[in-house]
């Protein structure tokens, strides 16, 4: 059974959750387990079945309360919800159980990171590469962490690092595209989006992101077809439709531009970029007091808001 759990755990680390999935149907009917439990709740985290993947850590902690490993991935979950005093609770359970455990501290870190407590964070990022060395996961962390601070330089050797440790690790690659665009070095960032890709990325934003680039090359056509991939894989995305309307604003369909920012409205009520954008569509039509009523309503809810480029 535990040969079986094993197995399945590299291959879950493999994105090959369809057989995982099966070696744990088999390791279940000789005898049930919480690291079965533990590993099922991995897949459909990994699947974005939350309810399921809470079902499964829930049942892998009532075999084994103290299963520190459990713990900290139901913190992830927690974490993901915004629901960060419980996530916190969760992690310092994991640690009261095992001080050393790496994906604890890593986990703790974005818990941090979330909260905007970037020392904290990135003590957490350290604490986890110091307990376990080969850790791309922390290493790329820790690259978002200077990224944050806009050091650029120490965050591409982190993600550097990381891709090295872990060839085919997306998020990597991701983040390094990412930081290669607040660089505005666009043609590298989209090459680097490109490698996420050939990684066989699910994440839209991986296409969401190539796209902004692609914008800043003025390619909007390839900016475009990078969005409509994205829509298939997270049809219910907001910032796609954002995006959208960016770019047939950059067109002068501007009418068009306005129904997209509706349209993620629709989808995200609280999507403040949608609010502005569209101010900025209808003050390009004269209309004023429209406008005026989308800005506030963006300030409102992002009163940080600056301005972006149109």
């Amino acid at each position: 059974m535990e040969a079986l759990v094993n197995k399945a755990n590299v291959l879950i680390a493999q994105e090959n959750l369809i057989e995982a999935n099966k070696l744990l149907q088999k390791a279940s009917q000789i005898k049930d387990s919480p690291y079965i439990h533990n590993a099922y709740g991995i897949i459909a985290q990994k699947q974005k079945q939350t309810d399921k993947a809470i079902s499964s850590y829930q049942m892998a902690l009532q075999l084994l309360p103290t299963f520190p490993q459990c713990l900290s991935n139901q913190a992830t979950l927690l974490i993901e919800t915004e629901k960060y005093s419980q996530a916190l609770d969760l992690l310092k359970q994991a640690l009261k159980t095992d001080q050393n455990n790496a994906e604890a501290h890593n986990n703790l870190g974005v818990l941090y990171y979330k909260q905007n407590k970037l020392e904290l964070s990135q003590n957490e990022y350290m604490e986890a590469i110091k307990l376990k060395v080969h850790n791309p996961e922390a290493h790329s962390n820790q690259g978002v962490i200077f990224c944050a601070k806009q050091d650029y330089s120490q965050a591409l050797q982190c993600f550097d690092e990381a891709i090295k440790l872990k060839n085919d690790f997306v998020k990597a690659y991701h983040n390094k595209g990412t930081t290669l665009y607040e660089k505005e070095n666009f043609k590298e960032a989209v090459e680097i989006y490109d490698k996420a890709i050939k990684g066989k990325t699910q994440d839209p934003e991986t296409y969401y992101n190539k796209s902004i680039a692609l914008q800043g090359l003025e390619q909007f056509d390839d900016a475009l077809n990078a969005l409509e991939q994205a829509y298939k894989l997270s049809p219910e995305m907001a910032l796609l439709y954002v995006e959208k309307g960016t770019l047939m604003y950059r067109k002068g369909k501007v009418d068009e531009a306005i129904k997209n920012y509706d349209l993620a409205i629709q989808l995200q009520p609280n999507c403040a970029e949608a609010y502005y954008n569209k101010g900025c569509a209808l003050e390009n039509q004269g209309k004023i007091d429209e406008s005026n009523k989308n800005y506030e309503k963006a300030f409102q809810i992002k009163p940080t808001l600056v301005e972006k480029k149109k």
